[in-house]
């Protein structure tokens, strides 16, 4: 299993429903922000796609997903934090723009990643 991981921090807060489960933020993909673009793109090549807002459920959906492969996207801080309980394979992206809200991320770089893996 592939999956991406995407911080909730990239979502239109200006159209988004921000509606949660245990999962994560559910993202319906109909507003056209980049988490729907990235999201849409990712599971046509396979992948699972999981939005969360921080480490802690990141940490949780890895422990209980165990995947092959892990794409995440994050800021600097949140990548350092995962990659100290990350084994295997994974690849990170740093977002171009990080904070709480209006996050920006290089969606073709991710797209790159996630075309290699």
């Amino acid at each position: 299993m592939k999956v991406l991981f995407l911080p909730h921090c990239l979502r239109n807060f200006e159209y988004c429903d921000n509606k949660y489960d245990e999962n994560g933020l559910i993202c319906s993909g109909e507003h056209g922000c980049g988490i729907g673009r990235l999201k849409e793109y990712a599971m046509g090549l396979g992948y699972d796609v999981y939005i969360v807002p921080g480490g802690s459920l990141f940490e949780k959906l890895v422990k209980k997903l165990n995947p092959d492969f892990i794409v995440g996207v994050a800021c600097n801080k949140e990548i350092k934090l995962a990659e100290g309980f990350l084994d295997g394979n994974y690849q990170s992206i740093e977002l171009l723009v990080d904070g709480c809200i209006d996050t920006e991320v290089n969606e073709e770089k991710v797209k790159e990643v996630l075309d290699a893996n």
